[in-house]
């Protein structure tokens, strides 16, 4: 080591949270469910939850398990501007994101005050209908200005569109399915069963000649992005890829409407005819929403304009405050009985009658499988990091009540989430989760101690339930996912689709 580096940080002794997050982790490979907490009474916030998650998914600029969160504490008679914080995972958020999250809201802003200005006729704020694809030369004053912005996200966004376009050969199985169902005759050599998925992917008599349109505009329109894509980022790739994303969208959500499960007959239709996907089709319509995420997280984002929750929302204008996850130090964890029994906590093992056998043969499967003792560096991740920092700011500014986050949270975070409101009496909350146990630590509300130890408490003795169900069955994954309210759907808002499209 060099005389001057800085010495690492000496490895800590686990907490029982920690504990019963490494137990999770080591020995639960499925994940516990999806789960989505009801959102809050307040209508505002139903509103503006959607945005809410849209505007961290537009920050993404690249491929990978990039993960942004967003806060927001509301304007006041003292503070006119509405303070946006926003956090990344396990690292400092970079400055190009920050610079595009600020020009995405300014010009957000921007649009909004145009609406109500008396002279806006063409889009009154009541009758305010922005349509799915905007001309470049476009001579509206607010349209230029939304297209603008339009062009912007997909400038900051040409490589993360690039890289899904490619992802595991997808778009060529879907062009693989379209040209099958747009053959005049059956592909060679296919088995009974992938006839008849081909048959119901043609549709009904009545509806065929619409079914193939479609199957042939969004052949079409995949092979114009893919086309596109090869190239350098410029403008006029950038509008020629609006296009080309707005009419397979388009003639995508027409075949959902014309044959319910199409996609998912897509998959089937691959699986049987492909060798490398006969055990698990590619996931057309998870890739599908993945490509066309950018387009319609930005016509969410764009629906806003038209609202006056907007104006109590960034006021007078905004400032942002970065939100860098606090570092945490290394845990040491020991995988033993009497660690195991320390995190379950004795009360519980001995009023759930747990046998030692089952116990000793799930430290034993653990030990077998990562060691007696082991060192990780794990993270606080972002959703975290911004609850701990609208709760500080809570005491003294109204906050807004949802975390925006650009994918669905994990477990532990879902469970802390809701050890949290169940230790506060908040609505502070996400989407919900995807259930994937994944490295995990837990933030800090050094600010208030006792609720810190509450929210400990709390979560503590959920992930006390899950684990000890997990042992009591002999196996990693858990009977007993943590409780959360029934979700509450939240309507998709789109825009309205130009007929000329339906001509790509």
């Amino acid at each position: 080591m060099n005389a001057g580096s800085p010495t690492p940080p000496r490895p800590q002794p686990a907490s029982r949270q920690d504990t019963l997050v490494f137990f999770l982790r080591g020995h639960n490979k499925e994940n516990i469910g999806d789960r989505h907490p009801a959102l809050a009474d307040d209508k505002r916030v139903r509103r503006i939850a959607p945005v809410l998650d849209s505007i961290p998914r537009l920050l993404i600029n690249q491929a990978g398990r990039h993960v942004y969160a967003i806060g927001i504490v509301r304007p006041s008679f003292d503070n006119p501007k509405a303070l946006i914080l926003v956090s990344g995972n396990v690292q400092q958020v970079p400055e190009d994101v920050v610079v595009h999250l600020e020009s995405l809201l300014n010009a957000l802003h921007a649009a909004r005050l145009r609406v109500r200005e008396k002279d806006c006729v063409s889009f009154p704020p009541s009758f305010l209908e922005i349509p799915t694809y905007i001309p470049e030369n476009t001579d509206d004053p607010l349209l230029k200005q939304i297209l603008a912005m339009e062009v912007a996200v997909y400038r900051h966004s040409w490589i993360k569109v690039k890289r899904r376009s490619e992802k595991y050969g997808w778009s060529k199985a879907f062009l693989d399915v379209c040209a099958a169902v747009l053959s005049p005759s059956p592909p060679q050599l296919i088995s009974r069963e992938a006839l008849t998925v081909l048959e119901e992917l043609r549709g009904p008599e009545g509806d065929r000649d619409s079914i193939l349109r479609e199957f042939r505009t969004a052949s079409g329109a995949l092979v114009a992005i893919l086309d596109v894509l090869r190239g350098e980022c410029d403008d006029a790739r950038i509008h020629w890829l609006r296009l080309a994303l707005d009419a397979l969208d388009i003639s995508v959500d027409s075949l959902r409407q014309l044959l319910p499960g199409v996609l998912l007959n897509c998959r089937s239709y691959i699986r049987l005819v492909d060798e490398k996907y006969q055990y698990q089709g590619p996931d057309i319509a998870r890739w599908m929403q993945k490509l066309l995420s950018t387009r319609q997280d930005f016509a969410q984002v764009m629906s806003f304009i038209g609202s006056p929750t907007l104006d109590d929302v960034l006021g007078a204008g905004f400032e942002i405050k970065v939100v860098t996850p606090a570092p945490v130090p290394p845990v040491l964890w020991e995988v033993s009985m009497d660690s195991l029994k320390s995190a379950l906590g004795e009360r519980y093992y001995n009023v759930a009658g747990m046998e030692e056998s089952a116990m000793e043969k799930f430290v034993d499967r653990l030990a077998n499988k990562i060691g007696h003792a082991v060192t990780k560096k794990d993270g606080i991740h972002c959703e975290c990091a911004i609850l701990v920092e609208l709760d500080k700011i809570s005491h003294t500014r109204p906050v807004i009540p949802y975390v925006g986050v650009s994918k669905l949270s994990c477990a532990f975070c879902h469970a802390y989430f809701t050890a949290y409101r169940q230790s506060k009496g908040s609505d502070i909350m996400t989407r919900g989760t995807h259930g994937q146990i994944v490295p995990w630590r837990s933030p800090t509300l050094a600010h208030d101690p006792q609720l810190d130890e509450m929210v400990r408490a709390s979560m503590s003795s959920q992930l006390a339930t899950s684990l000890g169900a997990a042992v009591m069955e002999g196996r990693g994954g858990s009977s007993q996912p943590l409780h959360v309210p029934h979700r509450k759907t939240n309507p998709v808002i789109r825009w309205s689709s130009p007929l000329f499209l339906r001509q790509w």
